[in-house]
């Protein structure tokens, strides 16, 4: 079994260096990047559920995951809320109003 999965490995890495080789792309991650993005633009369900997990998870903020999941931020607000998941609102801090007061007097 283990050798099985060497040989799988070794032939993905061959088969991913042979596309960045023959295509545009500059780096094998550059090649992954567009197959990620490939595989999620054909998948709606799952671009949604990406997008949700890494919110859950604090990876990306709500416009992000709104973003990835292809929705406006309002459409992803209603999507969170009808699986009846919480909107986090981070708190501002008072460092933070008055940094924001600053820049509104400098215009």
């Amino acid at each position: 079994m283990a050798k099985e999965l060497t040989t799988e490995l070794t032939f993905w890495e061959t088969e991913l260096e042979t596309i960045r080789s023959v295509g545009p792309w500059q780096t094998e991650a550059e090649v992954i990047r567009d197959a990620i993005d490939a595989l999620l633009s054909s998948h709606t369900k799952l671009r949604q559920a990406v997008a949700v997990k890494l919110y859950l998870q604090d990876k990306v903020t709500l416009s992000r995951a709104a973003e990835i999941a292809g929705m406006n931020i309002w459409q992803f607000r209603d999507h969170l809320r009808a699986q009846g998941i919480a909107i986090v609102v981070p708190e501002e801090t008072s460092e933070d109003l008055d940094a924001m007061i600053a820049s509104f007097r400098k215009v």
